[in-house]
């Protein structure tokens, strides 16, 4: 609750992203729940696919990282 509660502080790098606390705050809590949700989509979806969920994982990792 203290990081949220100084989100200014803690959350928001102006220098990357000038955004409010709510949006540091929303994204940061929303950012893992899209993540694990389309992690365990491509689990379901590729079953039995290792190599292509590698891939696909891979590539989902990369696209985030680049967002």
């Amino acid at each position: 609750m203290l990081y949220y509660a100084n989100a200014i502080t803690y959350v928001i790098d102006r220098s990357v992203l000038d955004i409010g606390p709510l949006a540091a705050i929303v994204i940061s809590i929303a950012l893992p729940v899209v993540g694990w949700l389309v992690y365990e989509a491509l689990l379901r979806l590729l079953d039995g696919h290792d190599r292509l969920l590698s891939a696909a994982l891979s590539a989902f990792i990369v696209a985030a990282r680049l967002a």
